[in-house]
């Protein structure tokens, strides 16, 4: 199968969205009142990054799509 570059991009991009959700959580920013201008940058922020775990979804559903359903793909969900 050719390589895409585009899906390697959305995986990037999904893994930079992670480091920074995680970051914004070690923080402890969600204590703080929600007052000023810095906040309101801060939570245009964290809207952005709270789609990472629906791009590595929609990736994985996308590169599911094309799979076969067969007896040997259910087999291999056993050792799991």
């Amino acid at each position: 199968m050719k390589r895409d570059e585009n899906l390697d991009l959305i995986r990037s991009t999904a893994i930079v969205f992670l480091v920074g959700l995680h970051f914004i959580a070690g923080t402890g920013w969600y204590m703080l009142p929600n007052v000023g201008a810095a906040h309101l940058l801060v939570q245009g922020y964290r809207v952005l990054v709270n789609n990472c775990v629906p791009l590595f979804l929609l990736l994985t559903g996308y590169l599911c799509s094309r799979r076969e359903l067969r007896a040997s793909h259910y087999l291999g969900l056993v050792h799991i």
